[in-house]
């Protein structure tokens, strides 16, 4: 029983609060495509609390013996990661600086993760700690497809996006966005903006 990974060893309730992020994190997301109010506070509580949710999960112990301690390790890293992840999405998502950076960051260091967890994965020999690398696996897995599509993506895409339903709209953000320092540019967008929710 060497290869068994003890999963239980120091238990958090960080399960539930995890989908209710996710959850979290999905009605932002619908809120800001129908242009509904509180889409950016909804946006940062999941992001925020995924992050941290990650970091605590990341720094779990597995176990102690020798053999465990590439458990850990793994563990750790991709708890990081993740936590990283978050970040740089709710950073690109809220137009805040330094996005790119994180995403960059999970871009290269996700893949890298989910190649460590396979391998560990292939280790255990108990179906329910096998269960647990295949669901880590997932999660690393999605998060890296959307990492990947913000980081791929130019700012006026995602401002198309965003607006779908709104040229006029997107146009005026995308001008003041890309060009933040311009007063004329932040007064038309935000007195369109306010016009719009009149």
């Amino acid at each position: 029983m060497k290869n068994e990974v003890n999963t239980h060893l120091n238990p958090l309730p960080t399960g539930k609060v995890e989908i209710a992020g996710i959850a979290l994190f999905l009605i932002a997301l619908f809120l800001r495509f129908t242009h509904l109010p509180f889409s950016g506070p909804l946006t940062v509580l999941s992001l925020g609390t995924l992050a941290v949710i990650y970091i605590i999960r990341g720094f779990e112990i597995i176990g102690f013996q020798q053999d465990e301690k590439q458990f850990n390790a793994v563990n750790m890293i991709t708890g990081v990661i993740l936590s990283i992840t978050c970040i740089g999405i709710l950073f690109r998502l809220m137009y805040w600086p330094f996005s790119q950076m994180h995403l960059t960051i999970a871009c290269f260091g996700l893949p890298i993760a989910f190649g460590w967890l396979f391998t560990v994965r292939t280790k255990v020999i108990y179906k329910e700690t096998a269960h647990v690398y295949f669901l880590k696996l997932i999660r690393v897995a999605v998060f890296f497809a959307l990492a990947a599509t913000l980081y791929s993506i130019s700012l006026k895409t995602q401002i198309d996006i965003e607006n779908w339903d709104d040229t006029k709209m997107a146009e005026l953000k995308y001008k003041y966005m890309s060009n933040q320092n311009n007063a004329q540019y932040r007064e038309e967008y935000l007195e369109y903006r306010k016009n719009k929710l009149k």
